[in-house]
């Protein structure tokens, strides 16, 4: 039935949120060096933020699938945690938590900073206009969108020698990394099946 499905997916989502704690709270608290004060609201936007990310791509799939009600139920999903990420963003914002994003004297931001806003702006003012949009167009939007979120995730990821693995915590990739795999992936298939819809 349609609850059951429902509530499945809705299970499903809870399941891919709390491996996102999991291992955000396994990789920056116990392998990594966060401490405990700052998990309440610093950590909670690193999980927030990948599960925005993933549920993407999640959502990309199931409607390459054909399961196009569930990909716009799952969008709204991502718009939700997209809005929480910046929110939590916004509130946490200074160089005591991002010392990366600012320049010599940590009063503006540097290039890596603005990059990061930029990118981070366009991406959530593209989310906004997707369910507004024929459903052509939403194609469209929604690759832009990815396309902005991958370049949000790279500048941020500079910041953090993602791509020195000798220095990752406990061995296990930084969330970053994860972020820009798994946006690259949604790129790819709303690809697929915007080049399926156009033929």
């Amino acid at each position: 039935s349609a609850s059951m499905d429902n509530l499945l997916n809705y299970n499903r989502l809870v399941v891919i949120y709390l491996a996102c704690l999991a291992y955000t709270l396994t990789r920056y608290a116990y392998f990594g060096p966060i401490e405990p004060p700052n998990w309440p609201a610093y950590l909670i936007n690193k999980s927030v933020s990948i599960f925005a990310v993933i549920t993407f791509c999640y959502s990309s799939f199931v409607y390459l699938k054909g399961d196009h009600e569930l990909s716009k139920q799952l969008g709204r999903i991502v718009w939700q945690a997209a809005v929480l990420h910046v929110l939590l963003s916004l509130a946490l914002l200074n160089p005591g938590y991002y010392r990366g994003f600012y320049g010599q004297t940590a009063l503006r931001f540097g290039y890596i900073g603005e990059f990061m806003m930029l990118f981070g702006s366009l991406s959530i003012f593209m989310m906004w206009q997707i369910p507004k949009a024929k459903e052509l167009v939403q194609h469209r939007y929604k690759q832009l969108a990815a396309i902005l979120v991958f370049l949000h995730i790279i500048p941020t990821s500079i910041t953090s020698e993602w791509h020195i693995p000798a220095n990752w915590f406990g061995s296990l990739p930084p969330i970053g990394l994860i972020g820009g795999g798994a946006s690259f992936i949604t790129i790819i298939l709303i690809w697929k099946y915007r080049t399926e819809t156009d033929r």
